[in-house]
């Protein structure tokens, strides 16, 4: 059984990961392949964009994914 230490620092350490990791807000379209909305923005941001977008297109596909580094 973890302590209450462990617990709290297995919490911050999930978000850290969160605030540093980068995602991509995507939508899929009619050929059925992601298509990018928004790039290497936090979870945070993208989250958020989600909430507009899904306002915006009620009916369309919306997803969050790791950002994936291309260079």
């Amino acid at each position: 059984m973890l302590s209450i230490n462990a617990k709290v620092k297995a919490v911050c350490d999930a978000v850290e990961l969160l605030v540093h990791e980068r995602y991509d807000l995507v939508v899929l379209d009619d050929e059925g392949s992601w298509k990018v909305l928004a790039s290497a923005v936090t979870y945070e941001d993208a989250d958020h964009q989600l909430d507009i977008y899904t306002d915006q297109f009620p009916h369309a596909m919306l997803d969050i994914l790791p950002h994936k580094n291309n260079d």
